[in-house]
């Protein structure tokens, strides 16, 4: 291979990896504003009920809603009232008021296929707000697309650089070769040798 040719794909190497960093960096970062827009905002659900949480607790919900696994669904409700505020559950809706004798029904009556969590999110410890998480026992563990891209970029990151590498190799051996020829070829032309090839 020519080192003209070399050096054409070590530059072609060179400028793909920013564009397919950028390109799948942007593609993630949308992804992930798509998902956080997907969950209400907190002048949509606390319109009326400001003294439930704070503007920035609610925020730390919806980006925590936006990570999750496809495999785990979420409902948001408080506990005081009982009113579900968000959920990605079917079964449960915006505004339904929820009962503690029917939620734990609904647990037992489906545990041989999802596992149940209700908690109080860490940081919202003085707040009403619950989160009722269900996530599938059966399914394979699933990656979040955020975590999908990472990992599909950091791959082909890694492809291009390792290219750009045995490019530039092969690029300094032609040129440590081309260059031994021509002290050669020197050495020759000094010693009266210009017959000879």
């Amino acid at each position: 291979m020519k080192i003209k040719t070399q050096s054409f794909l070590l530059l072609a190497g060179i400028i793909i990896i920013p564009i397919v960093l950028v390109s799948s960096y942007w593609l993630m970062f949308h992804q992930r504003q798509k998902l956080g827009s997907d969950v209400p905002t907190y002048e949509e659900i606390f319109q009326e009920r400001q003294n439930l949480t704070s503007a920035e607790d609610w925020e730390r919900i919806r980006n925590f809603i936006s990570r999750r696994p496809p495999n785990m669904e979420i409902t948001v409700f408080d506990k005081a009232t009982m009113e579900v505020l968000y959920s990605t559950m079917e079964q449960f809706v915006q505004g339904q008021k929820l009962d503690n004798r029917n939620l734990l029904q609904y647990s037992m009556d489906n545990s041989d296929r999802y596992f149940f969590q209700m908690t109080t999110p860490p940081h919202l410890k003085d707040s009403t707000l619950v989160t009722l998480i269900r996530s599938e026992k059966r399914a394979r563990p699933l990656r979040s697309r955020t975590e999908y891209y990472v990992n599909t970029v950091t791959i082909i990151s890694v492809v291009i650089l390792l290219f750009c590498i045995v490019i530039i190799t092969m690029i300094t051996r032609s040129i440590a070769k081309s260059v031994t020829v021509l002290e050669d070829a020197a050495k020759r032309v000094t010693r009266g040798e210009l017959d000879k090839p």
